[in-house]
C-alpha cells in the first residue's frame, strides 16, 4: 500500500547533528517546574507531582534556517551557574543571558535516519549519513 503524502513527507525527513564547531558542549535554555496536577487527589500520591520542562527557543540563524525556522537559545559556558542557580531573582539579569549561537559557530551535518528511534543507541549514530 503507498505511504499517504504526510507518511512519505515524514519518511523523508533528513535529521542532522548540529554542534558548535568549537567542540565545546552547547548548553541549550531551558525552564522547568514542579506542579501538582489538579485531576490527582491531593494526598501523599506521588503521580499528582508534575515535572515539565521546555527549551527557549528564536528564530534560526543562516546555520540552522535552512534546516528548520526554530533554534534553541544557549546559555554561554561563563553564564551556565547563574542559568541554573534557583535563587537568581532577576528576570531581566536571566533574559540577558539568552543568545543565539553566534553566526558562523554551528556545524550541522546529515546523519543516519536510526536517530528518529529511541530503540537505537550509541556513537555511530552521529556519523555523517
Amino acid at each position: 500500500e503507498p505511504l499517504k503524502p504526510t507518511e512519505a513527507a515524514k519518511a523523508h525527513k533528513q535529521p542532522y547533528y548540529v554542534s558548535p564547531r568549537s567542540g565545546e558542549v552547547m548548553a541549550m535554555a531551558g525552564l522547568y517546574e514542579f506542579w501538582r496536577d489538579p485531576e490527582v487527589a491531593e494526598d501523599d500520591d506521588p503521580a499528582a507531582l508534575v515535572i515539565s520542562c521546555s527549551i527557549i527557543t528564536a528564530p534560526a540563524s543562516d546555520d540552522t534556517g535552512h534546516l528548520h525556522p526554530r533554534m534553541p537559545l544557549a546559555i554561554a559556558p561563563e553564564h551556565r551557574d547563574m542559568w541554573l542557580d534557583p535563587a537568581t531573582r532577576d528576570p531581566a539579569g536571566l533574559r540577558a543571558l539568552l543568545a543565539p549561537p553566534a553566526s558562523g559557530q554551528l556545524d550541522n551535518r546529515p546523519v543516519s535516519r536510526q536517530v528518529n528511534s529511541v530503540r537505537n543507541d550509541g556513537g555511530h549514530l552521529l556519523a555523517p549519513a
